[in-house]
This record gives C-alpha cells, structure tokens and sequence, in this order.
C-alpha cells in the first residue's frame, strides 16, 4: 500500500525502478497530503527521466520543514500554526515564488490588524524554508532567503514582574531555600543553573556594589569561571551563603 498511517502520523511508500521512496507527510498533513505527495514524488522521478528538473511546491516544503528540523522546536505547536497560516497563501505555488508568497503573507497579515509579531513570525518561517531549500535540499537555484524582509517596529513581548509580585511569589514558598532563591534571582537577574552552582557569597561590609556570587566554569555561559555582581540586601546574601549547603542541594526543588 502506497499510503499508510503510523501512530499520529500519514506516511507514503512506493518502489519506481527499483528505486524505494519513502517519507511521512508531517505532523500537520492528513492522508490526503500524503497521497499528494506520493504522486508529486512519482511525477518529478518520470520528469527527472525525461530530462525536465522537477518543480517544487512551497507547501512540499513547509511539509518537509515541519516534519524534519521544525519538529524539534519548543515552539512546534506554534510552527505548525504559523504554517497553516501560510498555506493559506501558498497553494499549488512553485517553491521560486516563495518571495511573492512572503509579500502576500506580509499584506494580508497588515490588513488583517494583526500584530507585527505574528505577521513576522510567519515571515521567519517563509525565509528559513527558502534557506533550506537552497542550501541543503536543492530545491532552488538562487538563494531567495534574503530577499524575505521582516517588518520593522516589533514590539517586544517581555513581562516584568514587580517587586510586590516577588515577595507575593516568594511568600507562596513552603520551603524557605526555594522562597531565597526567588528572591535572588529577581533582583540579580542570575539563571537557575549560575544560582545553584554559585560557590561563595561576598558582602563587603553590607556594601551592596561589592556583592558578588563567585560562578565555577559550568555555571556559565561563556565556560569560564566568573563572579556576577549584584544590588541586593545584606540580609539576603547573608542568609544564602549560611545556608549555601543547601542551594546546592535544591536542584531537584527548583526544577
């Protein structure tokens, strides 16, 4: 059977030959996709026969991006979102107008009022596909990727907590290490893994711009070690480094 399905997932088989196809239609594709597919593969292989190249569809592409290296993202349920957005734009197009795609996209997306984030986030997708498909699938002959512009004046979407909402957070805490933690990390801006594996506390005299938490080479970024200064109370730092024994231990809390 050409078309087959495997767990949450359409996939398609099929010998031309003696040449064995196979490939799955995504996450986001029904039968329908993977039938499509099938018969898209067995026309590009006669094409390829006869000598013509190929042609390529966009929505082949996003296909493949979803199934392959998009999969991998945290943001996946997001992609997959954006990319049916995009479909909207794309069906039955030739992956070498994926730039008039990118404009249709960007168009409608600013008619529609939507955020500049969302249209753009789309536009991301488009120009990492072209990318792709230019520099390790073959499917396009001039890089396109750059020529995708995203709009300017995104705004960036941070939430910042207030001092009042960390103490509030802070308070929920049934164990006092955690409540620290929380604490530190809001006014010194250290990531969990720096906070866990600071080695000492220094507090010269209560004197707030020498307070510094000594990082060993794993706790950072750049893998060196390194000291993180910060503006917290005296109290504070006093109490971790008391119980520094601790804050080693509280991975398996914090986590």
């Amino acid at each position: 059977m050409a078309v087959y399905k495997r767990g949450d997932r359409w996939h398609y088989r099929f010998q031309v030959g003696g040449q064995k196809i196979s490939g799955t239609a995504g996450a986001a594709g029904g039968k329908a996709d993977a039938v499509a597919l099938e018969a898209k593969l067995r026309a590009d292989i006669l094409a390829g026969r006869l000598g013509k190249a190929p042609e390529h569809y966009l929505d082949d592409a996003l296909r493949r991006w979803l199934s392959g290296e998009a999969s991998r993202l945290r943001s996946y349920p997001a992609v997959v979102s954006q990319v049916r957005a995009i479909m909207a734009h794309s069906a039955s197009t030739p992956i070498t107008q994926i730039v008039a795609v990118a404009e249709r996209v960007k168009q409608s997306g600013l008619d529609a009022g939507l955020a500049i984030a969302t249209i753009n986030r789309r536009l991301a997708a488009l120009r990492r596909v072209a990318f792709l498909a230019h520099d390790q699938w073959g499917w396009l002959s001039d890089q396109l990727g750059p020529r995708i512009k995203l709009l300017p004046g995104e705004v960036k979407r941070h939430t910042y907590l207030t001092p009042e909402q960390v103490e509030y957070l802070a308070d929920c805490c049934e164990h006092h290490v955690v409540a620290l933690a929380i604490r530190l990390s809001a006014r010194t801006g250290l990531r969990q893994g720096e906070l866990l594996q600071a080695d000492t506390i220094v507090d010269r005299a209560g004197n707030q711009q020498d307070q510094q938490a000594a990082l060993g080479a794993g706790a950072c970024r750049h893998g060196r070690p390194g000291a993180a200064a910060w503006p917290v109370v005296s109290d504070a730092a006093h109490a971790l480094r008391a119980r520094s024994g601790e804050s080693r231990n509280a991975g398996a809390t914090l986590a």
